[in-house]
């Protein structure tokens, strides 16, 4: 089993494209086995985000999680492919992410003509 981020809330493989505007990303456990096999789930879960989006927060959909702001970790609970169709995506939580906020390019001397 693995997870998954998506821009989609219905498709656990929507992963490329823009951010939408409202910042959503969404968390999937793809459980990776056979139709008609058993379910598997997690107990706990424990995951850190770096780069350049930036999470800010955390809505737990299926199980449990927390959000530990200012250690851009998340903890995660009680989970698992317990749907009528086990061998399908379960969409977990919903993340809420900042982009980078682009900034102009400028010149040494038009920095310095905004402060003279």
């Amino acid at each position: 089993m693995t997870f998954a981020l998506s821009a989609s809330s219905d498709d656990a493989y929507a992963n490329t494209g823009g951010l939408a505007a409202d910042g959503s990303l969404y968390l999937w456990l793809v459980c990776n086995f056979v139709a008609g096999g058993p379910g598997y789930g997690y107990e706990g879960g424990f995951m850190s985000f770096q780069g350049d989006l930036l999470p800010i927060d955390y809505a737990p959909i299926t199980g449990g999680g927390h959000w530990d702001a200012a250690a851009q970790t998340l903890y995660l609970s009680n989970s698992g492919c317990e749907t009528p169709r086990p061998w399908d995506p379960l969409l977990v939580g919903q993340l809420t992410v900042t982009a980078p906020t682009p900034v102009a390019a400028t010149t040494w001397g038009r920095i310095k003509a905004v402060y003279r």
